[in-house]
Protein backbone atom coordinates (compact mmCIF):
# COMPACT_ATOMS: atom_id res chain seq x y z
CA UNK A 1 0.00 0.00 0.00
CA UNK A 2 1.81 3.02 1.34
CA UNK A 3 5.32 1.87 0.35
CA UNK A 4 4.18 1.18 -3.21
CA UNK A 5 2.57 4.63 -3.46
CA UNK A 6 5.82 6.22 -2.26
CA UNK A 7 7.81 4.17 -4.79
CA UNK A 8 5.47 5.27 -7.61
CA UNK A 9 5.76 8.93 -6.54
CA UNK A 10 9.54 8.57 -6.28
CA UNK A 11 9.72 7.07 -9.77
CA UNK A 12 7.59 9.92 -11.19
CA UNK A 13 9.94 12.48 -9.64
CA UNK A 14 13.01 10.67 -11.01
CA UNK A 15 11.48 10.52 -14.51
CA UNK A 16 10.66 14.24 -14.33
CA UNK A 17 14.21 15.09 -13.30
CA UNK A 18 15.65 13.01 -16.14
CA UNK A 19 13.33 14.72 -18.64
CA UNK A 20 14.41 18.15 -17.43
CA UNK A 21 18.07 17.19 -17.73
CA UNK A 22 17.53 15.86 -21.25
CA UNK A 23 15.61 19.02 -22.16
CA UNK A 24 18.56 21.12 -20.98
CA UNK A 25 20.99 18.92 -22.89
CA UNK A 26 19.55 19.73 -26.32
CA UNK A 27 20.42 23.46 -26.28
CA UNK A 28 23.88 22.58 -24.95
CA UNK A 29 24.38 20.12 -27.80
CA UNK A 30 23.31 22.80 -30.26
CA UNK A 31 25.77 25.25 -28.72
CA UNK A 32 28.56 22.69 -29.02
CA UNK A 33 27.72 22.07 -32.69
CA UNK A 34 27.78 25.83 -33.32
CA UNK A 35 31.13 26.05 -31.52
CA UNK A 36 32.65 23.58 -33.99
CA UNK A 37 31.23 25.49 -36.95
CA UNK A 38 33.39 28.50 -36.01
CA UNK A 39 36.34 27.05 -37.91
CA UNK A 40 34.56 27.13 -41.28
CA UNK A 41 34.80 30.24 -43.42
CA UNK A 42 31.09 30.41 -44.22
CA UNK A 43 29.84 30.07 -40.65
CA UNK A 44 32.76 31.46 -38.63
CA UNK A 45 31.91 35.08 -39.37
CA UNK A 46 28.26 34.64 -38.35
CA UNK A 47 29.12 32.82 -35.15
CA UNK A 48 31.67 35.49 -34.25
CA UNK A 49 28.95 38.06 -34.93
CA UNK A 50 26.53 36.27 -32.58
CA UNK A 51 29.14 36.13 -29.82
CA UNK A 52 29.96 39.83 -30.21
CA UNK A 53 26.28 40.85 -30.28
CA UNK A 54 25.57 38.85 -27.10
CA UNK A 55 28.58 40.45 -25.44
CA UNK A 56 27.54 43.96 -26.47
CA UNK A 57 23.93 43.37 -25.37
CA UNK A 58 24.70 42.54 -21.73
CA UNK A 59 24.22 46.09 -20.44
CA UNK A 60 21.14 46.53 -22.62
CA UNK A 61 19.61 43.30 -21.25
CA UNK A 62 20.34 44.40 -17.68
CA UNK A 63 18.58 47.72 -18.25
CA UNK A 64 15.56 46.22 -20.00
CA UNK A 65 15.32 43.57 -17.27
CA UNK A 66 15.28 46.20 -14.53
CA UNK A 67 12.70 48.29 -16.40
CA UNK A 68 10.47 45.26 -17.02
CA UNK A 69 10.69 44.10 -13.39
CA UNK A 70 9.98 47.64 -12.15
CA UNK A 71 6.88 48.02 -14.29
CA UNK A 72 5.76 44.49 -13.37
CA UNK A 73 5.92 45.52 -9.72
CA UNK A 74 3.76 48.56 -10.44
CA UNK A 75 1.31 46.49 -12.49
CA UNK A 76 1.08 43.93 -9.69
CA UNK A 77 0.32 46.55 -7.04
CA UNK A 78 -2.26 48.31 -9.17
CA UNK A 79 -3.95 45.22 -10.60
CA UNK A 80 -4.42 43.62 -7.17
CA UNK A 81 -6.23 46.81 -6.18
CA UNK A 82 -8.57 46.47 -9.19
CA UNK A 83 -9.19 42.72 -9.05
CA UNK A 84 -7.65 39.51 -10.23
CA UNK A 85 -5.08 39.59 -13.01
CA UNK A 86 -6.49 36.37 -14.42
CA UNK A 87 -10.12 35.46 -14.12
CA UNK A 88 -11.06 32.96 -11.38
CA UNK A 89 -7.66 32.76 -9.71
CA UNK A 90 -5.24 34.62 -7.51
CA UNK A 91 -2.28 36.21 -9.21
CA UNK A 92 1.30 36.05 -8.03
CA UNK A 93 3.97 38.63 -8.70
CA UNK A 94 5.69 36.08 -10.97
CA UNK A 95 2.51 35.81 -13.08
CA UNK A 96 2.54 39.57 -13.58
CA UNK A 97 6.29 39.60 -14.32
CA UNK A 98 5.79 36.89 -16.94
CA UNK A 99 2.87 38.75 -18.52
CA UNK A 100 4.90 41.98 -18.59
CA UNK A 101 7.77 40.14 -20.28
CA UNK A 102 5.40 38.59 -22.84
CA UNK A 103 4.02 42.05 -23.65
CA UNK A 104 7.61 43.13 -24.34
CA UNK A 105 7.76 40.37 -26.96
CA UNK A 106 4.64 41.68 -28.68
CA UNK A 107 1.76 39.86 -27.02
CA UNK A 108 -1.48 41.38 -28.22
CA UNK A 109 -3.84 39.81 -25.71
CA UNK A 110 -3.64 42.28 -22.84
CA UNK A 111 -5.19 41.27 -19.49
CA UNK A 112 -8.29 43.30 -18.63
CA UNK A 113 -6.67 44.35 -15.38
CA UNK A 114 -4.21 46.40 -17.47
CA UNK A 115 -7.00 48.46 -19.01
CA UNK A 116 -8.25 50.63 -16.21
CA UNK A 117 -7.15 53.69 -14.25
CA UNK A 118 -3.51 54.33 -13.46
CA UNK A 119 -2.42 50.96 -14.75
CA UNK A 120 -3.41 52.04 -18.28
CA UNK A 121 -1.14 55.08 -18.07
CA UNK A 122 1.76 52.98 -16.78
CA UNK A 123 1.08 50.39 -19.48
CA UNK A 124 1.33 53.03 -22.20
CA UNK A 125 4.57 54.39 -20.74
CA UNK A 126 5.97 50.84 -20.49
CA UNK A 127 5.10 49.92 -24.06
CA UNK A 128 6.36 53.19 -25.54
CA UNK A 129 9.62 53.00 -23.60
CA UNK A 130 10.36 49.31 -24.14
CA UNK A 131 8.87 48.69 -27.55
CA UNK A 132 9.97 51.92 -29.20
CA UNK A 133 12.93 53.39 -27.34
CA UNK A 134 14.66 50.26 -26.06
CA UNK A 135 14.16 48.11 -29.15
CA UNK A 136 15.48 50.90 -31.38
CA UNK A 137 18.46 51.13 -29.05
CA UNK A 138 18.93 47.37 -29.44
CA UNK A 139 18.91 47.74 -33.21
CA UNK A 140 21.56 50.48 -32.92
CA UNK A 141 23.74 48.28 -30.67
CA UNK A 142 23.49 45.34 -33.08
CA UNK A 143 24.18 47.60 -36.07
CA UNK A 144 27.26 49.04 -34.38
CA UNK A 145 28.48 45.54 -33.54
CA UNK A 146 27.90 44.41 -37.13
CA UNK A 147 29.92 47.33 -38.48
CA UNK A 148 32.75 46.66 -36.04
CA UNK A 149 32.84 42.93 -36.78
CA UNK A 150 32.57 43.53 -40.53
CA UNK A 151 35.61 45.81 -40.38
CA UNK A 152 37.68 43.12 -38.71
CA UNK A 153 36.19 40.14 -40.62
CA UNK A 154 39.44 39.01 -42.26
CA UNK A 155 41.35 39.10 -39.01
CA UNK A 156 38.52 37.29 -37.18
CA UNK A 157 38.36 34.60 -39.89
CA UNK A 158 42.08 33.91 -39.53
CA UNK A 159 41.78 33.71 -35.73
CA UNK A 160 38.89 31.21 -35.99
CA UNK A 161 40.84 29.05 -38.45
CA UNK A 162 43.74 28.92 -36.00
CA UNK A 163 41.52 27.71 -33.15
Amino acid sequence: GVDQDQDVDSNKVEVKIVRVLYALEFPLLGAKMIYFLRGYTASGFLINMIIQVLHDMTTFLLIIGIVTASFAGSFFLLQTEQGSFYEDEDTSALDVLYQTYVILLGETEIPESFLGGWIRILFIIYTVFNLIVMLNLLIAVISDTFDRVQDSADQARNVELLR
